[in-house]
C-alpha cells in the first residue's frame, strides 16, 4: 500500500515537473523569434521555425546575424 502511494507522488510529481519544463521552453522559444535583425530578412520564416524546434538560436544581444560568414 505505501509502494502504491509513492508511485502516484511519484507520478504527480514527475508530471508537474514536465509541465513546468514544457511551459519555460516556449517562452523561452517564443523571445527566441524576437530577435533584432531577421525582420524583412528572404529566410525569416525559416530561421524562427528553426529556433522554435531547437535546431539554432541567436546570440546573447537578441541578434541572429544572418549575414555573417559562416567558418
Amino acid at each position: 500500500m505505501l509502494g502504491r502511494l509513492l508511485g502516484r507522488v511519484a507520478f504527480i510529481v514527475m508530471f508537474f515537473v514536465v509541465q513546468v519544463l514544457s511551459f519555460s521552453g516556449l517562452s523561452y522559444a517564443e523571445s527566441q523569434t524576437s530577435l533584432n535583425d531577421i525582420n524583412r530578412h528572404w529566410a525569416e520564416e525559416e530561421i524562427k521555425e528553426w529556433i522554435g524546434n531547437g535546431l539554432i538560436s541567436g546570440y546573447a544581444d537578441r541578434t541572429f546575424q544572418p549575414d555573417k560568414v559562416i567558418t
